[in-house]
């Protein structure tokens, strides 16, 4: 007679083996990738003899690596806790009311086929795993280059009378997450003394998989409307202040636009970009939005950035300014 709690304990003794080489293959995956949290999966289905249902087991494994402040971060290799729960769950077919749906699978290879996942939370890289254990797709580390600029780099958004002159801006090349879910690389030019600063947001927006649109300079046109159509981050530009005369802030480099169309600038019926219409319901969040008090706030807060969606009129979603 097929027992549940015996075949419960056949599949536990029957992938150990299982589990402890999923185990001992993340853990020398993670002695390779500083700051990680990595959590693994291993689903295991049991076809029953006939009249019975069949079976379903899953384990789980999380692994962290931390400093010894409890941040996540590039630290030293460290004492690594493991917690694990073995879960099956057996149920004859013949009469139980309350029990809900058993997982079965008509995938199945046979008996017992097992299935492991790996998924690495943002650290410093992201990993997906094949069902054999081997690591694909690398999500690269963060990166950031800084380079000076020339009059001739800055194109259109640099002009004669501007209020800095571009010995005192940098460019500085960023690694951030697309709106697909990818790694890209993108630029910003900013003033030299906020480099440090500018460079450890947008690390923390990677690391929090924070989507951006698109991060190109503002050579070619400067213009701000077309940019922010495009819903493209930047930073400096040579420009009045928006229905202004003063200089804007971006002319000195000290101000960021952040996905315009998820976050639009509004001054009464105002709203630039047009297609930021979509989004001024703030209580309803979408990929791309900035709130108050989120991880992007907090960031940007964090490093001495006051943030225009705090102001009253015009309110600014987009927009950082140190």
């Amino acid at each position: 007679m097929f027992d549940p709690r015996l075949e419960a304990q056949r599949v536990r003794e029957r992938y150990a083996g299982d589990f402890k080489k999923v185990t001992d293959e993340v853990l020398a995956h993670l002695a390779a990738v500083p700051g990680v949290r990595l959590t693994v999966s291993i689903e295991i289905e049991a076809e029953a003899p006939d009249g019975f249902d069949d079976a379903a087991s899953s384990v789980q494994l999380t692994i962290t690596r931390t400093g010894d402040d409890g941040l996540m971060r590039r630290p030293r290799l460290c004492t690594v806790a493991l917690m694990a729960v073995l879960v099956l769950t057996a149920a004859c077919a013949s009469p139980d009311p309350t029990s809900g749906d058993q997982t079965s699978s008509s995938s199945s290879t046979g008996p017992g086929s097992a299935t492991s996942r790996m998924t690495v939370t943002p650290g410093a890289t992201q990993e997906s795993v094949s069902s054999t254990g081997t690591a694909v797709e690398p999500f690269p580390p963060f990166s950031a280059t800084v380079t000076p600029v020339t009059t001739e780099r800055l194109g259109a958004s640099y002009r004669v009378g501007c209020p800095v002159a571009p010995e005192a801006l940098r460019l500085v090349g960023l690694t951030y997450v697309g709106f697909d879910g990818t790694a890209a690389q993108g630029e910003l030019v900013v003033a030299a003394d906020l480099v440090q600063d500018i460079v450890a947001v947008f690390a923390e927006l990677y690391r929090q998989r924070f989507p951006i649109r698109s991060m190109v300079t503002m050579e070619v046109g400067a213009d701000d409307d077309a940019s922010m159509a495009v819903d493209n981050t930047s930073a400096f530009n040579c420009r009045p202040i928006t229905g202004g005369a003063a200089w804007s802030q971006h002319s000195y480099g000290v101000a960021i636009d952040l996905n315009p169309r998820e976050n639009p600038y509004v001054s009464g019926q105002t709203v630039l970009p047009r297609e930021g219409r979509d989004y001024l319901d703030r209580a309803n969040p979408a990929p791309g939005m900035i709130l108050a008090g989120d991880p992007v706030t907090t960031a940007f807060a964090a490093h001495g950035f006051a943030w225009g969606g705090y102001w009253t009129d015009p309110v600014d979603y987009q927009h950082f300014e140190a």
